[in-house]
């Protein structure tokens, strides 16, 4: 460790109530994600609380010392990766604060791991809509950051759309409640009202611009939220952070909406033998009402069967690629209905298929999200 790096260790060891790691073995562990880049940090902290982040933000701005926020380090994309100091959020902000008598909502601090929700949620018959292939360790605060969306975005789209609130700690270490359907004349929150009014003035002369520039695709995640977030001199300051991936604040505290966990489902596998064949059956399939469709070429049936050989038993080791579709519905007679539909609307465009209504043989069909 360099003079600077004992320096930084002996004042934040002064201000954090949580841990402070600067060993090599720890910066090198947190250098690197999912992804292909590694950034060695300076150190670790992680905070207990809310007052740590803001301690230790407050810290790094008047030091000029980068910051950076993680979770499971699932991103493939180095989001979590800084050459400062990165919190690690999994080990002590890790509570589910709340969820309401009906299920609808729930409160948590950004270091809960999705299932973990969702097992909770669970017992209202809810869940979170978006659900990323890395929910048994991603963490919500991760999902929230970089717009989680996942096999069933075609039903539930992405995480900023289910995202009522957002606590989160600025640059300058303030905390800020970060509201949707914020009115900056309506509120005693004057750090709040402040940026709202700004990105109102930003946002509002721009909204022409915004609306041509945006994807006209359903799936898009693309720089900030900002399409469609001001509406008669309101904005939804808390969609607006969903998908800054830590740019904009870090948070503490976020509330989530949930949608009803559906409770029947069918799985349509498709065999296309060109992936030409296979891109003319994608808009038929989505037009069906699909809430999931999930696309497995050549070369990932080969990995999978690499990997996992008792995938043989159902993956068609010919075929050029393979489509998962599920249908859900309030009766399984109507989730079979649906699938039935959707694969007479593709008809002739595959060569071969597969239908599956048995829950059970959901996992191995789906052998793509284990990957």
């Amino acid at each position: 460790m360099n003079e600077i790096g004992r320096q930084v260790t002996a004042d934040l060891a002064k201000i954090v109530r949580g841990d402070v790691f600067t060993d090599i073995l720890h910066r090198v562990a947190y250098s690197s994600d999912a992804g292909i880049y590694r950034i060695v940090p300076e150190c670790i902290v992680v905070p207990r609380n809310t007052g740590d982040i803001a301690a230790v933000v407050k810290y790094a701005a008047a030091k000029g010392i980068p910051t950076a926020a993680r979770g499971a380090g699932s991103g493939v994309a180095g989001e979590s990766l800084c050459s400062g100091i990165v919190f690690d959020m999994t080990r002590y902000m890790n509570r589910i604060i709340s969820v309401n008598n009906d299920g609808t909502a729930a409160v948590c601090q950004p270091g809960v791991v999705l299932d973990d929700l969702n097992n909770r949620l669970a017992e209202y018959g809810r869940k979170i809509g978006p659900d990323p292939s890395s929910s048994n360790r991603a963490t919500v605060g991760g999902c929230v950051a970089n717009n989680a969306g996942g096999a069933h975005s075609l039903a539930f789209g992405y995480i900023a759309d289910y995202v009522e609130s957002i606590e989160a700690v600025l640059a300058d270490g303030s905390v800020v409640e970060f509201k949707n359907d914020f009115d900056p004349t309506d509120t005693d929150d004057d750090r709040a009202a402040s940026i709202a009014k700004q990105c109102l003035d930003v946002l509002s002369d721009s909204e022409a611009v915004i609306a041509k520039a945006a994807s006209k695709a359903g799936q898009n995640r693309s720089g900030y939220c900002i399409a469609d977030i001001c509406h008669n001199g309101k904005i939804d300051l808390a969609r607006l952070l969903a998908g800054s991936e830590g740019t904009l604040a870090i948070f503490t505290k976020i509330t989530l909406r949930t949608v009803a966990a559906p409770p029947a489902k069918a799985l349509l596998q498709l065999e296309f033998d060109s992936l030409e064949r296979m891109a003319e059956a994608v808009p038929i399939i989505v037009d069906s009402g699909a809430s999931a469709c999930e696309l497995m070429d050549k070369t990932l049936i080969d990995m999978a069967f690499e990997a996992l050989p008792e995938y043989r038993d159902v993956l068609p080791a010919d075929a050029a690629a393979v489509l998962l579709v599920e249908q859900v519905g309030q009766t399984q007679e109507l989730a079979r209905e649906k699938i039935e539909n959707t694969d007479s609307a593709v008809g002739a465009m595959a060569s071969g298929r597969r239908i599956i209504f048995d829950p059970e043989q959901f996992g191995r069909a789906s052998c793509r999200e284990r990957m």
